[in-house]
């Protein structure tokens, strides 16, 4: 059953794709954009740790060495999400065409205690609002079995434009 399930449905990825996020966009919860490793406080890299465990390293620093954006999403002061964003650099391929002022959002996490809130949808909306400049746009991948996160890239005004069965993602 399992060597079924992941030949059927782990390698199967949606792509979205959404424009700008109007400049008066205010989300609900306060989200923090950290751009280098050094930008990351002390107190913010426990807090990753003590919910993601050391694995968080690694893609610390990868997604910094790629000049990948950090943000995170406080809830009373507590990390209760993260995602990142990259801006397109004309060398790596993805599933898409990619222009120079397009941005890729991805690794995008919702601590356990605090999903279903909408936090995730707000974070990355804030991000695009950010990033993304007037005549670019936002792309965001996941794969096809992820429900919840499908949910929540298409309530933040996402629409769903390629599906891949590959298992570059």
């Amino acid at each position: 059953m399992t060597s079924w399930f992941n030949r059927t449905f782990r390698n199967q990825v949606l792509v979205f794709s959404r424009g700008p996020v109007p400049s008066d966009y205010v989300g609900r919860w306060e989200v923090v954009r950290v751009p280098t490793r050094e930008d990351l406080t002390s107190e913010q890299y426990d807090a990753l740790i003590a919910e993601e465990g050391a694995l968080i390293n690694s893609l610390l620093e990868r997604e910094f060495s790629l000049n990948g954006i950090m943000w995170l999403a406080l809830v009373d002061g507590n990390i209760a999400g993260y995602a990142w964003s990259r801006r397109y650099d004309g060398n790596r391929g993805w599933y898409v065409k990619l222009n120079p002022d397009d941005v890729i959002v991805l690794a995008t996490v919702t601590f356990v205690a605090y999903r279903g809130r909408g936090l995730m949808s707000d974070l990355v909306l804030t991000a695009i609002r950010e990033e993304v400049p007037s005549h670019g746009r936002a792309y965001i991948d996941c794969k096809a079995w992820n429900v919840p996160a499908i949910k929540y890239i298409e309530r933040s005004g996402f629409e769903r434009i390629q599906y891949d069965s590959s298992s570059q993602g």
